[in-house]
This record gives structure tokens, C-alpha cells and sequence, in this order.
């Protein structure tokens, strides 16, 4: 994150060394996994039992799920319902009441009578579908597939808010306890402060030691004053949410990888089987693929039923006239001057591009998971050999003040010494600020942070998730729940 490397570059003043360390060693995996074999879509018993893990509700989910973006998201479930209404009316007759009336006045020559003026006419009309070429069959499926995509795009869009959210709660921990760690730097460097005056008097220590430790401690002033600062812009996506410093407890995040696959392949299986947004795109496609149908469709020959019952006459005459008719349409088109080829054609790349999609958002989510987990190896590394740095460093810090007290050791050896400290604690922080950030990515990856958080899989309230023969999570429509706003 930028703001952490801002603080450690501004603790480089005040401290010895503060160094951290990458490896640049790569994790290789089978990139076929994400192709047509049919084994990279079995489940090993960790994917899911990863599924069944997961932490009551928290203040996160609840500030995620009532989010108005994700609200938003939802209402265009319900938006994209109504065009499944529309789409199945085309089954149905069709009927319509026409009627009109004109005031109208004439004069003829007088020798001949004047005409019935006002005339008017109604009629009721009922046009029956007998056959639509597809056409309503290919409505109702683009409108279906519309809505899956609406449902996992609600997933997609609640996924991003919790992910952004949990990563600002880590980043929020981060800079608390670095704030900490500066306190009780500062704590030992007055203690220190207060064992240089009583010294400077008895002739053991001078005015250079009195103002080293005064520059140090005038520095860490400012970098807790940064640290702040980094805290106040990693609260920003907490506070869209409604959330502040403190209503979040860390441990809603802890062990997020617990549980999950341990294994690179478990993993992406994992990830295709829930992740929402390749669950999205996945629908996508079938939009395209029901909007060639569709183009292809409005083409085809109709026959329709015409039925019509009405009347007609003047205000001013006597001539009434009632009449029905019933009338069959047919329409069959000969020739479009290129048009159906151009749509279908239009319709046919455009599935070849949702298609892409699809496959970029497969090797994204691919990348991140595999760079999720190799960050997560790196900062485990880092948190050992960060605690092993912390306990030396105590155990020196120790001996530095005894030494100090015999006189084998000057002030300048423990100030530096306690720099010492502090910079093995802040690496100590990073490192595991590093494993929450790499374990809250994978559990997003995978499509189980929600889960995690004690979120509903699904959008809304009430809806069960249920895989498709892709192995793809979606939402069942059978038993969602009335949307209440």
C-alpha cells in the first residue's frame, strides 16, 4: 500500500534499519486447470468444507449488505424481473379498443340534400399469436439470462464492497498498532531522556547525548503525525459505509485462510465454482448467445389472428353499421437488403467478446489468487524471521543497558539499540499486515469472503446458491424471496 511505504520511509530517518526483504522466486502451477479437462472442476473435500466456515454476522456485513451501491445492485434484479414479465406477454393475445370521433359541418348546393356530418367508429381488436417464428421464446430466454447476470452482478458489486472494506479495516489495524510501536519507542526514549540528565550531572553523559535523543524523539513525533494521517485516508472506505475507527474488530478478519485449499489447484477450482464475477461474466455469455437466437428469430414467418368487433355511422343520418371480421396474418420476409445477415453478424461478435471477457476476468482471478498466495508464503517468511529479529533485539536491548550501567556501553549504543527494537516491531507489524491482506485476497478470490463475514451468499435476503452444469454459483429463483424496499 502507498501509505505504508510512506510510513516506513519516514521511520528511516529516526531508525537504524528498516528493511524488508522479496523473493522473487515465481509459484508455478498448471495453467491447464482453467481449461476443458474435466478434472479441474472436481472439488477436493477442503473446497467444500471450506464453504461451511463461517463467522457470525458482523458490523462489516451488515454495513456492506444495506451499502446503497449494493442496494442498487439488487433493485436491478428487480428491474431486469420486470423485463421477464415483458418478455412473457408476447405469448398472450393482445387487445385493444379503438374509437374515434370527428365534429365535422358541410354545406352542399342547395338543391341537393347535405350530407350526415360527425361521423364515428369503435371497434374492439384482438390479435391472437398463433405462430412467432421464436420470437417470444427467444425474448423470454435473453430476459432470463439478463436477470442471472443482474443476480451475480449484485454478487459482484456486495463482494467488492466487503473486499474493500476488509482491506481498509487491515490497513486501520496496521497503522493503530504502528502508532504503538512509535508510543513506546518514545516511552523508552524519555525514560532514557530522564537517565542522561541525572548523568549530565555527575559528568557521565553531555549535551551531544541530550540532543540525540531529543532529535530522535522530535522525529518520531512527526512520523506517528504520518501514520495518522495514512489512518485517516484508510478510514475513507470505512466511512462510506457508515463505519468508524474502532466498530470493526480485527478479529472479524482472523483466519480467513483457515480452512481453505492449500494448494494452488484447490484453489482456482474454488474460485471458478464461486467467484461472482467470473460467475457474471459466465452470464454474459448466455445473453450473447440468446441475443443471436433472438436476431435470428425477427426474421422468421409470423401468423397472427386478427379478431374485430365494432361499429360506425353519422351523429346527423340514420345509417348504423355493425360488423365482425376475423382475419389471419401472414408475414414472411423475402428479402431484408442485408439486414438479418448484419445483425446476426453484429450479434456473433458480440458473443465473441463476451467470450473474451470472460477469459480475461479467468486469467485475472488466476493471477490474483496466484500472486495472493505466493505474497502469503512471502509474509509468513517475513513474520518469522521478524519475531526471531524482536525477541534478538529485546534480548540485546537488555544487555545494552546493563552494559551501559557498568559503563562498557554509551548512550549512543542504546539509542541506536532501541531504534533497533522499534524497527523489528514495525517489521514484525508489516509482516503481519502482509498475511491479512494476502489471506482477505485469496478469500475474496475464491468467492468466500462474504461467507467469512457472515454475509448471504446471494443479493438478497433469502436466496440459496445453486450450481449450474458449469459449476458455476448462482442464484435459485425458485425460492427467492419477495425483494421489500
Amino acid at each position: 500500500m502507498r501509505s505504508r511505504s510512506i510510513i516506513l520511509a519516514a521511520l528511516g530517518a529516526v531508525l537504524v534499519s528498516v528493511s524488508g526483504c522479496a523473493s522473487g522466486k515465481r509459484v508455478h502451477s498448471d495453467a491447464a486447470c482453467f481449461g476443458s479437462d474435466p478434472a479441474c472442476l472436481a472439488q477436493p473435500a477442503a473446497v467444500a468444507e471450506a464453504r461451511d466456515l463461517a463467522l457470525p454476522p458482523s458490523a462489516l456485513a451488515y454495513a456492506v449488505e444495506t451499502a446503497p451501491v449494493v442496494k442498487a445492485a439488487e433493485a436491478r434484479i428487480d428491474a431486469a424481473g420486470a423485463e421477464i414479465g415483458k418478455a412473457k406477454a408476447m405469448f398472450l393475445p393482445a387487445a385493444s379498443l379503438d374509437a374515434g370521433s370527428t365534429l365535422r359541418a358541410s354545406r352542399r348546393h342547395p338543391a341537393l340534400a347535405d350530407a350526415p356530418d360527425n361521423p364515428y367508429s369503435y371497434a374492439l381488436n384482438v390479435r391472437v399469436p398463433i405462430y412467432q417464428g421464436g420470437r417470444a421464446q427467444s425474448a423470454l430466454k435473453v430476459a432470463e439470462a439478463a436477470q442471472r447476470v443482474a443476480v451475480a452482478g449484485a454478487r459482484d458489486v456486495t463482494l467488492a464492497t466487503a473486499y474493500e472494506a476488509a482491506l481498509a479495516v487491515a490497513e486501520v489495524e496496521e497503522h493503530r498498532r504502528a502508532l504503538e510501536i512509535l508510543k513506546r519507542h518514545e516511552g523508552r526514549l524519555a525514560t532514557l531522556a530522564a537517565d542522561i540528565a541525572s548523568e549530565r550531572t555527575a559528568g557521565a553523559a553531555t549535551s551531544v547525548d541530550t540532543g540525540d535523543v531529543a532529535r530522535q524523539r522530535a522525529a518520531i513525533a512527526v512520523n506517528r503525525q504520518t501514520v495518522a494521517m495514512a489512518m485517516a485516508r484508510a478510514e475513507e472506505a470505512l466511512l462510506r459505509l457508515g463505519l468508524t475507527r474502532g466498530s470493526v474488530g480485527i478479529e472479524t478478519l482472523s483466519g480467513l485462510s483457515r480452512r481453505l485449499p492449500a494448494d494452488e489447484a484447490g484453489l482456482l477450482a474454488l474460485a471458478r465454482a464461486n467467484n461472482p464475477r467470473l460467475g457474471e461474466r459466465a452470464r454474459r455469455i448466455e445473453v450473447a448467445q440468446a441475443r443471436v437466437e433472438q436476431a435470428a428469430a425477427a426474421y422468421n414467418p409470423s401468423l397472427s389472428l386478427d379478431l374485430s368487433a365494432g361499429g360506425s355511422g353519422h351523429e346527423t343520418g340514420f345509417e348504423r353499421m355493425h360488423e365482425a371480421s376475423a382475419r389471419v396474418s401472414l408475414s414472411v420476409p423475402l428479402y431484408t437488403g442485408g439486414a438479418r445477415e448484419a445483425e446476426i453478424r453484429g450479434r456473433k461478435d458480440e458473443l465473441l467478446a463476451t467470450t473474451l471477457d470472460h477469459d480475461a476476468a479467468l486469467s485475472g482471478v488466476r493471477a490474483a489468487i496466484l500472486s495472493a498466495k505466493q505474497r502469503l508464503v512471502e509474509a509468513r517468511a517475513m513474520l518469522s524471521a521478524a519475531e526471531t529479529e524482536q525477541a534478538a533485539a529485546t534480548r540485546l536491548l537488555d544487555g545494552v543497558r546493563q552494559e551501559r550501567r557498568l559503563g562498557e556501553r554509551s548512550v549512543f549504543d542504546e539509542i541506536r539499540t532501541i531504534g533497533d527494537v522499534a524497527s523489528a516491531d514495525l517489521n514484525r507489524n508489516a509482516a503481519r499486515a502482509g498475511v491479512l491482506s494476502a489471506e482477505i485476497t485469496l478469500a475474496a478470490e475464491t468467492g468466500l469472503l462474504g461467507d467469512r463475514l457472515g454475509m448471504s451468499t446471494c443479493a438478497q435476503e433469502g436466496v440459496r446458491p445453486t450450481r449450474d452444469r458449469f459449476g458455476v454459483g448462482q442464484c435459485g429463483k425458485d425460492e427467492r424471496k419477495e425483494h421489500v424496499r
